[in-house]
């Protein structure tokens, strides 16, 4: 059981750790969104990366430009991380009163699903209405090889 709490605790505090990295030396992220790449359009997750970083650096009207949901995450992340900690550190789990009940309902569920999906798409909604939507798609590899 120890051994699965640590690999979750490796898989949660590396985009954590990343974005400290990234933030605070000259490197950058050697990943890139192979959709936004391929067709101009953003994915659900693009600007989490630049996000979490911006963090990092303290910086949070630019971490929330970058994506709105990236604070949130990373607080997520942060405190799954030290929940996680506390568990390997005890060797007992950690409780947290209504989590197991909060976790079961299918709203909590829903909601997991349903606001980042309605974050993208108004985030799509506004790049549409701007015009970028269409020039990026227009400028990206994909619409290049279908109009050729």
């Amino acid at each position: 059981m120890t051994n699965d709490k640590r690999l979750t605790l490796s898989v949660v505090t590396s985009p954590v750790l990343g974005a400290y990295l990234f933030g605070h030396t000259d490197y950058e992220s050697p990943l890139r969104c192979p959709l936004l790449a391929l067709t101009g359009i953003p994915c659900p997750g693009c600007g989490l990366t630049r996000s979490f970083v911006a963090i990092a650096q303290g910086d949070w009207s630019e971490a929330i430009a970058y994506h709105g949901l990236g604070p949130i995450l990373f607080a997520g992340c942060v405190v799954w991380s030290a929940l996680l900690m506390g568990e390997i550190a005890t060797q007992r789990p950690v409780k947290i009163r209504g989590w197991r009940r909060l976790r079961r309902s299918r709203g909590f569920q829903l909601s997991l699903v349903l606001i980042p999906l309605g974050y993208y798409a108004v985030r799509l909604y506004f790049l549409a209405r701007s015009g970028e939507l269409a020039l990026s798609w227009a400028r990206s590899p994909l619409a290049q090889w279908l109009s050729s």
